[in-house]
């Protein structure tokens, strides 16, 4: 169950020390002072009869509302201004009585008030700072000088009393004040060394927490190793066991290999005979290969001659093609010349008939202008019988220029195909002469491997027979190995035991530091 105390000081958990205590001042010093206003005003209203508006009652009750304020103020960590909302009220709460009472209670009552002043400059101290204390030091100073000038006009002191009542309680308060302050000051650094302590501790502290959870993490690794070593152990242990088994079998092996080294022997210098051979051929086969690269070569050569044959033959095509429709357009301009002049052909002979009508109305007197008439009109007939036939010429040459015309295009597609055609062929014959660089490349590179090859065989046989001895040293080194085995054995059964050790030693060190974090 969490107490009222912690529960009132709830906001100030992660605050410093010196707020905690000022919190926990105002919540009871203004508890207490709630508990005695309310004593208070229960005694003025039940003993002295006061009504509920008299300035006293109403004073208390006001002071009740501040108080009310300052601790919820507090309860939501503003301590700050609780404070003041707890010290001003009281304090013109007192100046106010001892203003209002003046006239009314007699002289020791009205001043011996002003001893109130002190536990409140006193309750400021502890939960305000240096400077408030000051601040507040320095209005009772004002409100003592405004009180002593008030008794001295209504005449409740003399001027002689006024001065020393004056004088009396400034020196009062003056000093206080120092002492105060020079008390917060001390309190203040003693807090500030304090805290750097704490701090420091706490810093230490961490610092030592970290160093124990590296040191039992450390310490389970160790156990979880030195049961991997264990385990490790007692397996390598048993493997050597079963190795020492595998090692006879190594040893009939090796005997066997000793008779396939041989055998290995025969096959290398079958292998080297036959890579002589195959060296041979490939000599074969690069001299065929350069010969095919040298007609490929002639081939391009033709190709390129070929391609600028057809070239020339399409231009002088084109050139004929151009000519024959230039011929075209003027047998066309011709055929309509004919067409003109055979209409004008008709007029002159309608204009003939015409004159020889005239003529032969004329009689006599017409005779000579109708031979001419009749000439003319015999002129125009034969006009007109030459331009036909010389029109059906012309349809013929126009129609044979056509025919070549379309003759001469069909052979100039043909000849475009062709020039395709002879484009792949060229296509076809570079892709041929690259495949025999890269063939003649590839030979060479695998005359070079056959030279390696053989090299390699050389050393094949150099190998077989440094293998035998090779194999009878194997043997003398397997009987040592056996041995070697058993040695084995025994220090993998010491790990063992020295690996149980290190996880107990493990499993203590992580129970001392579970003991240190605590």
């Amino acid at each position: 169950m969490v107490s009222p105390k912690r529960w009132f000081l709830t906001a100030y958990e992660n605050r410093d020390m010196r707020e905690q205590q000022r919190a926990a001042i105002i919540g009871g010093v203004g508890g207490a002072a709630g508990l005695l206003l309310l004593v208070i005003l229960t005694f003025l209203i039940s003993v002295f009869k006061h009504p509920i508006f008299h300035v006293s009652v109403l004073g208390i009750l006001t002071v009740e509302v501040f108080l009310l304020g300052a601790l919820l103020l507090t309860k939501a960590g503003r301590s700050g201004l609780a404070a003041h909302l707890l010290l001003i009220p009281m304090s013109s709460y007192l100046w106010l009585l001892m203003f209002t009472t003046a006239g009314e209670l007699d002289l020791t009552s009205v001043t011996d008030t002003i001893a109130f002043v002190f536990p409140l400059l006193a309750m400021a101290t502890l939960i305000t700072g240096k400077r408030t204390v000051l601040v507040y030091a320095a209005l009772h100073i004002a409100c003592l000088i405004g009180f002593t000038v008030f008794s001295r006009q209504i005449e409740l002191l003399t001027e002689k009393e006024a001065s020393e009542y004056l004088m009396d309680n400034l020196i009062a308060i003056i000093i206080l004040t120092i002492i105060l302050f020079t008390y917060i000051r001390n309190t203040e650094k003693a807090y500030h060394s304090i805290e750097r302590s704490l701090n420091e501790s706490q810093r230490n502290r961490e610092s030592i927490e970290r160093i124990l959870v590296q040191t039992n993490d450390t310490a389970a690794l160790l156990a979880s190793s030195a049961e991997q070593m264990a385990a490790a152990a007692e397996s390598f242990a048993d493997n050597t066991q079963t190795q020492a088994a595998f090692i006879e079998e190594i040893s009939s092996t090796v005997e066997e290999l000793a008779a396939s080294g041989e055998n290995l022997f025969g096959v290398a210098q079958r292998q080297a005979s036959a890579t002589e051979s195959v060296q041979l051929q490939m000599h074969s086969l690069h001299e065929v290969v350069t010969d095919v690269s040298e007609k490929t070569n002639s081939a391009l050569s033709i190709r390129s001659d070929l391609n600028l044959s057809v070239e020339k033959s399409r231009e002088e095509i084109n050139a004929v093609q151009k000519v024959m429709m230039s011929a075209a357009s003027k047998f066309d301009d011709m055929r309509d010349t004919v067409g003109v002049i055979d209409e004008i052909s008709e007029k002159i002979n309608l204009l003939s008939l015409n004159a020889s009508i005239e003529a032969a109305r004329a009689g006599d007197s017409g005779r000579g202008f109708a031979v001419v008439a009749h000439e003319i009109g015999k002129l125009a007939d034969d006009t007109s019988n030459n331009l036909k036939s010389i029109n059906i010429l012309f349809e013929n040459s126009h129609d044979e220029i056509n025919l070549v015309s379309k003759k001469l295009q069909a052979f100039s597609e043909v000849l475009g195909k062709m020039i395709g055609q002879i484009s792949a062929f060229g296509s076809s014959v570079d892709l041929i002469v690259q495949l025999t660089k890269k063939e003649s490349a590839l030979n060479e590179a695998a005359g070079e491997s056959l030279k390696l090859v053989e090299q390699e065989a050389s050393r094949i046989l150099d190998f077989s027979a440094e293998q035998k001895e090779a194999l009878n040293s194997i043997a003398k080194g397997i009987s040592s190995m056996n041995e070697a085995m058993q040695q084995i054995v025994a220090g993998s059964e010491e790990m063992g035991a020295t690996s149980k050790n290190l996880t107990s030693t493990a499993q203590n060190l992580m129970g001392l530091s579970s003991i240190f974090s605590r």
